[in-house]
């Protein structure tokens, strides 16, 4: 998988991938690392198989619902009001 194919896969599922924030000796040996919700960090690999990658981008994707599902449910609970 290309680098453009593999940016563009994960942002329109909804990770973000910020340049500044990967380090450019490993975006050159094909690690990308994308942002989540709340602190998250996802890794990806070029020299990984497509399905590979397809699998990785379906777990992030979950971990990503699940936190946003937990920051919600912690701000209703909060009984001093949102952090």
């Amino acid at each position: 998988m290309t680098k453009q194919k593999l940016i563009h896969l994960a942002e329109i599922m909804g990770l973000l991938f910020q340049p500044h924030t990967n380090f450019a000796d490993a975006m050159k040996r094909g690690t990308y690392v994308f942002d989540g919700v709340n602190g998250q960090r996802f890794v990806f690999e070029l020299y990984w198989a497509d399905d590979r990658i397809y699998q990785k981008l379906g777990e992030s994707l979950k971990a990503v619902g699940r936190r946003e599902k937990a920051v919600e449910l912690h701000h209703a609970l909060s009984i001093t009001g949102p952090d």
